[in-house]
């Protein structure tokens, strides 16, 4: 078992791995891989999370730490934004000169 065969499995740098929601065999061979850190970002007890993945990844020794709001930030921040309408008129540059005809 591997690392590499959890779902999504994406090495990002040396030190920085992203990956899907592991099993708690594929969370025991990263740990035996070398990952020091998990934090999870899926909701409150996704359907296929192992059972208190937080107690297994504290056992294995992993610092282990949830957040599940962080969807709801980004789409706040997302929405928030103001958005014009695809037909606004392009804006006129300060510097440019009418032409003469």
């Amino acid at each position: 078992m591997s690392s590499e065969e959890i779902y999504n499995y994406l090495k990002v740098s040396e030190d920085i791995l992203t990956a899907g929601q592991p099993t708690a065999e594929q969370l025991r061979a990263a740990a035996k891989e070398g990952v020091v850190n998990v934090i999870n970002l899926a909701t409150d007890n996704p359907p296929h999370s192992p059972e208190d993945e937080a107690r297994l990844a504290r056992a294995l020794g992993l610092n282990y730490t949830f957040t599940s709001r962080w969807r709801e930030t980004i789409l706040k921040k997302a929405t928030s934004r103001r958005r014009w309408p695809a037909s606004r008129p392009a804006r006129r540059s300060s510097t440019a000169r009418p032409t003469s005809a």
